[in-house]
This record gives C-alpha cells, structure tokens and sequence, in this order.
C-alpha cells in the first residue's frame, strides 16, 4: 500500500515539475520577446513638403515618451535668436494619437511641419524624395 502510495506521489511530484518547467520557459520567451520590442529603435523625422530632418538619435521605444520626444528635438541647433522651437503638430490630438500608435508598433515617427516650421533648425536638411 505504502509503495503504490510512493509511487504515486512521485508521478505526481514529475507532472508537477514538467508544468513548471513549462511554465518557465514560457515566460522567458515572453520576457525575451517583451525586452526585445522595447529595446527596438524608433527614427524621429521632421518633415515638411519639401524637405526634412531627421534627428541624429534614435529613441528606444521603452523611452519613446512625449517629454523624451521634445527633448530630442530641442536638443537640434536653433538658428540665432531663437531659444525654444515651435512645431504646432506637437500641440494637437493627434501628435498624442500617433505618438502612442508609434509605442506600440512602427519605427518611424514623421512630425510634419510647414516650411517656416522646419526653418528654425540650423541643421542639414534633405530634400524629400518624390
């Protein structure tokens, strides 16, 4: 009786053991996974309709926040006179919509801006291809 008992017992001890080993192992592809899309780059461009800049950092996306964003770009080189840059897409709906879109998923974050917008960096521009 006490042997059937033992032997009992161990299958159960084993079962339990297989499940937790499962489970662990489940969890650490998750978390590798999780770790992995926040350490992800996201590209910043400032855009208009003939030109852009694209800021010289990439922002992970665990940090990709709206006051991480503003300091980015606050960082880029005003042209003389001006010491605080004013992009009025920053200030609407729905910069906060795409900003928390661009959390989730996607690599490129575009801010557009009009032509007197993006002429208050001093800072290398491209042309915007066509």
């Amino acid at each position: 009786m006490w042997d059937l008992i033992d032997k009992l017992a161990t299958i159960i001890g084993l079962i339990a053991a297989a499940i937790a080993a499962w489970n662990a192992l489940k969890l650490r592809k998750e978390t590798e996974q999780r770790w992995q899309k926040e350490n992800e780059q996201i590209y910043v461009i400032l855009r208009s309709p003939s030109q852009k800049i694209r800021l010289p950092v990439e922002i992970k996306r665990r940090d990709f926040t709206r006051s991480e964003l503003l300091g980015y770009i606050g960082m880029l080189p005003l042209i003389e006179g001006k010491t605080r840059f004013n992009l009025n897409f920053t200030s609407t709906a729905e910069f906060s919509q795409q900003l928390e879109i661009i959390r989730q998923a996607g690599v490129e974050f575009i801010i557009s801006c009009d032509e007197s917008e993006l002429d208050q960096f001093n800072y290398a521009k491209q042309p915007v291809a066509a």
